[in-house]
């Protein structure tokens, strides 16, 4: 869905309207849904709005992100909101359960902005635009097109999640569109480097050893051109070791598609880690939706409860298959 101007206006007209605005994006979140959250809470609040974030901070991103500017509000379930605004969520079931409970309970305004192909996203307004980079991008596109200002923390925060869901503009095809907004995003020379020292860095060098122990778990299949890792290790930075494991993976020649599992910490499911090379011809996100999961064509996730090796065999069926249907290039 390209951006269309009536939809912009349709957002520009609830918000102006609201006096009291939660935003929120979607549970477990990644660079991209707190870049969103908290650049369009910066942008909203420029703007002379009562603005509350969705969330609790408990996650170790949001904990990293908010670091770099003082977020002053915070989700209070006791407080009415007149709008909800949904960001980079994918499907309902990922919005945090709290936002969802408050959504059914009060019935708000609810404005759904977000770069995942449309799956069940809801709202009285709902943008969804696959061909951009990010959500960030979105929120980026909407207050250029309305004038409004974007100051240098919002600017910080929206570069952030670009920069994030595009795997440092490798992920996938970025146009001169948005390296165009990239520039105007970057409003002090250190901005890029400390966004590869978020997204990057390690905090001492037992997580860098950590990450080469995982990186030894990586198993191959060269007929599928897949390489994948399973892991129960149970480590603060799990999350963070497993999607960088995957996309390291995206940089070796002949291989086209990555994958980690790792153990959800107390409980029995696996969390899978999906990325494809710019080669890879399979739709990863039909992929995650056959576990429940989304995502995009070369970048998705999901959750199961279903064992490791059952995991792995249906995901293999699912390759072969649908790399039989794809002839190979000449």
């Amino acid at each position: 869905m390209k951006i269309r101007k009536p939809s912009l206006l349709s957002i520009k007209d609830r918000i102006i309207r609201a006096k009291h605005i939660l935003i929120a994006g979607h549970a477990g979140p990644d660079f991209d849904s707190a870049g969103s959250c908290l650049g369009l809470y910066e942008i909203l609040k420029g703007l002379g709005k009562e603005v509350s974030l969705g969330t609790f901070f408990r996650e170790e991103i949001w904990q990293r992100v908010s670091e770099t500017a003082p977020v002053t509000r915070d989700f209070n379930g006791k407080r009415s909101f007149d709008l909800v605004i949904l960001l980079d969520y994918g499907k309902m079931q990922h919005v945090v359960q709290y936002v969802r409970n408050y959504i059914d309970s009060h019935d708000p305004c609810v404005i759904t902005i977000d770069n995942h192909p449309y799956q069940d996203q809801q709202g009285d307004v709902v943008w969804v635009e696959e061909g951009s980079a990010a959500t960030a991008e979105m929120v980026y596109d909407l207050a250029r097109f309305h004038h409004w200002f974007i100051g240098d923390t919002a600017a910080f925060f929206l570069l952030l999640g670009i920069i994030a869901e595009s795997g440092a503009l490798g992920f996938y095809p970025i146009g001169k569109k948005t390296l165009h907004k990239v520039m105007r995003l970057v409003r002090h020379d250190d901005d890029l480097m400390r966004i590869a020292y978020m997204i990057r860095g390690w905090d001492g060098p037992d997580d860098m050893f950590q990450y080469g122990a995982f990186l030894k778990t990586m198993r191959t299949d060269k007929n599928l051109k897949l390489i994948y890792g399973v892991s129960r290790v149970q480590h603060p930075k799990i999350s963070e070791i497993a999607v960088r494991a995957v996309h390291e993976a995206m940089f070796v020649k002949g291989y086209t598609i990555m994958f980690f599992l790792r153990s959800v910490p107390g409980s029995s499911e696996w969390y899978c880690s999906l990325r494809g090379s710019k080669d890879n011809t399979v739709d990863l996100n039909l992929l995650a939706a056959r576990f429940g999961g989304g995502g995009h064509f070369n970048s998705a996730g999901f959750k199961s409860s279903e064992s490791s090796a059952t995991i792995i065999n249906k995901m293999k069926v699912f390759i072969r298959a649908c790399q039989k249907r794809t002839p190979e290039k000449s």
